[in-house]
């Protein structure tokens, strides 16, 4: 239990640190969503949230890769998951 839980607070810490970094980076970029009438945000909104949460995820699983119960045992589906992440992400980005 306790590699799962110091896995998870691994993940949710790298994204709490990485977001405002990519959203400083998406706006000095002009990667935003700019207001338009049939958006529900009022201001201009960094777009990038997504590579913030891959970062993190990859960063978590190499830093976990080693433990027992998390790494090495699921080690093949972790890296499905991971690929299918970067897909997601691929599509995200091109869209």
């Amino acid at each position: 239990m306790r590699e799962y839980s110091l896995t998870l607070l691994i993940a949710a810490t790298l994204t709490y640190m990485l977001t405002p970094l990519v959203q400083r980076l998406a706006l000095k970029y002009r990667a935003v969503a700019r207001v338009r009438d049939r958006d529900i945000h009022t201001e201009v909104t960094a777009r990038w949230g997504g590579i913030a949460m891959w970062l993190a995820m990859g960063l978590t699983l190499l830093a976990v890769q080693n433990l027992e119960l998390v790494g090495k045992s699921y080690s093949r589906e972790l890296l499905g998951i991971f690929l299918a992440a970067s897909f997601v992400l691929l599509i995200g980005i091109l869209d």
